[in-house]
């Protein structure tokens, strides 16, 4: 019971692990993908650049989401459901012995020990892992990770809503134009006079 109760603190403490990159990615990738539009289509806006700065800007912004989206997500991700191989065991150890000073090398003792013992029968070796089993089992190892930190992370979010917001409410023309140019960004756009005819 203390064996499967360990070994089942190590696996949530890896699924804790790779859940937290993945909502730290996907924070990061809002807010990078939002702060760079953000840039992109009031620059458009207001400087109006040519075809090819608009090209080489929209394949920049699509290269850079999918860049975060796939190291920050989806690496993470596949490494939680196991499509490709996640932290060691060892790795999971001086992790934890990190956030939990009282353990120290007890659970990477306890792996190296399983790992000898495998090698060969011994009553002494097995009754030391008996007890160092015990000893850790109580300890929830995934209470290490506190997933709400990112949601303080995600409060910087605001920014770049709050300024699309007021850049729409005084000057909404600029989002309109430059949006539409940028995703047109192969097309050339005529500048508007610097005079009006009355």
């Amino acid at each position: 019971t203390s064996e499967n109760l360990l070994w089942g603190h190590i696996k949530e403490f890896r699924r804790k692990f790779y859940v937290n990159r993945i909502i730290r990615g996907s924070i990061a990738l809002l807010l990078i993908s939002s702060s760079m539009f953000f840039l992109s289509v009031t620059g458009e806006g207001l400087l109006g650049f040519s075809s090819g700065v608009r090209t080489v800007i929209f394949y920049l912004l699509g290269a850079t989401f999918l860049g975060v989206a796939g190291y920050a997500i989806a690496w993470p991700a596949m490494k939680l459901f196991n499509l490709s191989k996640p932290l060691s065991d060892t790795e999971i150890a001086n992790l934890v012995r990190r956030h939990f000073p009282d353990i120290d090398d007890k659970l990477l003792n306890l792996l190296e020990l399983r790992t000898f013992a495998g090698a060969q029968e011994n009553a002494l070796l097995a009754a030391a892992i008996q007890k160092k089993t015990e000893e850790l089992a109580p300890i929830p190892f995934a209470r290490a990770i506190n997933l709400n930190v990112n949601w303080k992370l995600a409060r910087y979010l605001a920014i770049p809503l709050l300024l699309f917001l007021v850049v729409g409410v005084v000057m909404p023309d600029v989002l309109s134009n430059g949006t539409t140019r940028l995703l047109n960004y192969n097309r050339e756009f005529i500048p508007p006079p610097p005079f009006q005819i009355n």
